[in-house]
Protein backbone atom coordinates (compact mmCIF):
# COMPACT_ATOMS: atom_id res chain seq x y z
CA UNK A 1 0.00 0.00 0.00
CA UNK A 2 1.59 3.37 -1.24
CA UNK A 3 1.78 6.54 1.36
CA UNK A 4 -1.08 7.90 -0.82
CA UNK A 5 -3.78 5.44 -0.19
CA UNK A 6 -2.61 5.10 3.61
CA UNK A 7 -3.82 8.43 4.35
CA UNK A 8 -6.58 8.61 1.91
CA UNK A 9 -7.81 5.65 4.05
CA UNK A 10 -7.03 7.19 7.29
CA UNK A 11 -9.02 10.53 6.16
CA UNK A 12 -12.01 8.35 5.00
CA UNK A 13 -12.25 7.00 8.59
CA UNK A 14 -11.14 10.12 10.34
CA UNK A 15 -14.27 11.53 8.37
CA UNK A 16 -16.55 8.56 9.29
CA UNK A 17 -15.49 9.03 12.95
CA UNK A 18 -16.48 12.95 12.55
CA UNK A 19 -19.87 11.87 11.35
CA UNK A 20 -20.79 9.44 14.43
CA UNK A 21 -19.92 11.56 16.60
CA UNK A 22 -21.72 14.41 15.33
CA UNK A 23 -24.40 11.83 15.00
CA UNK A 24 -24.00 10.27 18.46
CA UNK A 25 -25.62 7.67 18.82
CA UNK A 26 -26.67 7.43 15.31
CA UNK A 27 -24.83 5.75 12.18
CA UNK A 28 -26.70 7.26 9.53
CA UNK A 29 -23.75 10.21 9.37
CA UNK A 30 -22.45 11.78 5.92
CA UNK A 31 -19.53 10.88 5.40
CA UNK A 32 -18.13 13.70 3.36
CA UNK A 33 -18.59 16.02 6.09
CA UNK A 34 -16.24 19.43 7.41
CA UNK A 35 -14.25 17.03 8.88
CA UNK A 36 -13.20 15.67 5.38
CA UNK A 37 -12.04 19.20 4.43
CA UNK A 38 -10.57 19.74 7.41
CA UNK A 39 -8.35 16.21 7.43
CA UNK A 40 -7.40 16.86 3.77
CA UNK A 41 -6.24 20.72 4.56
CA UNK A 42 -4.27 19.27 7.92
CA UNK A 43 -2.49 16.98 5.52
CA UNK A 44 -1.43 19.47 2.81
CA UNK A 45 -0.67 21.68 5.92
CA UNK A 46 1.48 18.89 7.32
CA UNK A 47 -0.37 18.92 10.49
CA UNK A 48 -2.39 15.80 9.91
CA UNK A 49 -2.64 14.67 13.54
CA UNK A 50 -4.38 18.23 14.88
CA UNK A 51 -8.01 17.09 14.18
CA UNK A 52 -7.70 13.53 15.26
CA UNK A 53 -5.75 15.13 18.25
CA UNK A 54 -8.97 17.57 18.80
CA UNK A 55 -11.95 14.74 18.30
CA UNK A 56 -10.01 12.47 20.80
CA UNK A 57 -9.84 15.16 23.70
CA UNK A 58 -13.44 15.93 22.93
CA UNK A 59 -14.47 12.58 22.58
CA UNK A 60 -12.88 11.86 26.28
CA UNK A 61 -14.04 14.66 27.64
CA UNK A 62 -17.54 14.31 26.38
CA UNK A 63 -17.74 10.52 27.89
CA UNK A 64 -15.14 11.03 30.87
CA UNK A 65 -12.84 9.10 29.71
CA UNK A 66 -9.84 8.66 32.03
CA UNK A 67 -6.34 11.04 29.94
CA UNK A 68 -5.18 13.87 28.71
CA UNK A 69 -4.86 16.19 25.70
CA UNK A 70 -1.13 15.14 26.42
CA UNK A 71 -1.45 11.82 25.74
CA UNK A 72 -3.61 12.71 23.05
CA UNK A 73 -1.58 14.34 21.17
CA UNK A 74 1.58 11.80 20.93
CA UNK A 75 -0.73 9.03 20.14
CA UNK A 76 -2.31 11.59 17.05
CA UNK A 77 1.33 12.31 16.45
CA UNK A 78 3.15 9.31 16.74
CA UNK A 79 0.59 6.73 14.91
CA UNK A 80 -2.12 8.47 13.61
CA UNK A 81 -3.88 5.01 11.80
CA UNK A 82 -3.26 3.84 15.17
CA UNK A 83 -5.47 6.48 16.72
CA UNK A 84 -8.15 6.87 14.17
CA UNK A 85 -8.99 3.26 14.62
CA UNK A 86 -9.08 2.85 18.04
CA UNK A 87 -11.09 6.73 18.19
CA UNK A 88 -13.48 4.72 15.58
CA UNK A 89 -13.52 1.32 17.74
CA UNK A 90 -14.64 3.66 20.82
CA UNK A 91 -17.28 5.61 19.32
CA UNK A 92 -18.96 2.68 17.25
CA UNK A 93 -18.53 0.24 21.10
CA UNK A 94 -20.22 3.31 23.01
CA UNK A 95 -23.02 4.50 20.52
CA UNK A 96 -23.93 0.86 19.91
CA UNK A 97 -24.31 0.91 24.16
CA UNK A 98 -26.36 3.79 24.16
CA UNK A 99 -28.54 2.39 21.28
CA UNK A 100 -28.98 -0.30 23.39
CA UNK A 101 -31.00 1.60 25.89
CA UNK A 102 -30.79 2.14 29.70
CA UNK A 103 -29.76 -0.41 32.07
CA UNK A 104 -27.96 -2.40 29.21
CA UNK A 105 -24.41 -0.37 30.28
CA UNK A 106 -21.44 0.21 28.57
CA UNK A 107 -19.59 -3.38 28.21
CA UNK A 108 -16.09 -2.28 26.55
CA UNK A 109 -14.96 -5.31 24.77
CA UNK A 110 -10.78 -4.04 24.33
CA UNK A 111 -8.37 -1.97 25.77
CA UNK A 112 -9.40 1.65 26.88
CA UNK A 113 -8.27 5.10 24.90
CA UNK A 114 -4.84 5.33 27.08
CA UNK A 115 -1.35 5.60 26.14
CA UNK A 116 1.44 3.58 28.08
CA UNK A 117 4.52 5.02 27.38
CA UNK A 118 7.58 2.81 27.06
CA UNK A 119 9.91 2.61 29.60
Amino acid sequence: MTGETASALTSAVVTAVGSRISHFPEENGNMFNGDCAIICIAGLLGVHCLPVWMKRSDFRKTHRIRGDGCSDCMVAWCCLPCSVAQLNMEVKDRAASARAGPGAGYAQNHAPMAYKPVA
